[in-house]
């Protein structure tokens, strides 16, 4: 999103507005397939377009798979940017 707003000449900025570690709620585990209680990073983000928000983007991802993950800075790329590094 931000990555083509920039090459169309508009400003995107990116807020932070959950980001912690904990377990997987149980309804979210059963969506996922995952065992309730697992070890889980929340990351929740709002990408602003030319002082407009236009996207909300919540994940759960299990910290097993990304352990390193909230150490990341997720205001200056996206987390499927930082997930693909890890």
């Amino acid at each position: 999103l931000c990555e083509e707003a920039r090459r169309n000449g508009r400003q995107c900025r990116t807020k932070l507005l959950a980001l912690s570690h904990g377990s997987f709620p149980p309804e979210i585990a059963a969506r996922l397939g995952v065992m309730s209680g697992s070890s889980v990073s929340h990351v929740m983000i709002v990408r602003w377009v030319d002082n407009w928000p236009v996207q909300l983007e919540e994940r759960w991802i299990a910290s097993a798979r990304a352990p390193s993950l909230l150490t990341q800075d997720l205001t200056d790329e996206t987390p499927a940017a930082a997930l693909g590094r890890l």
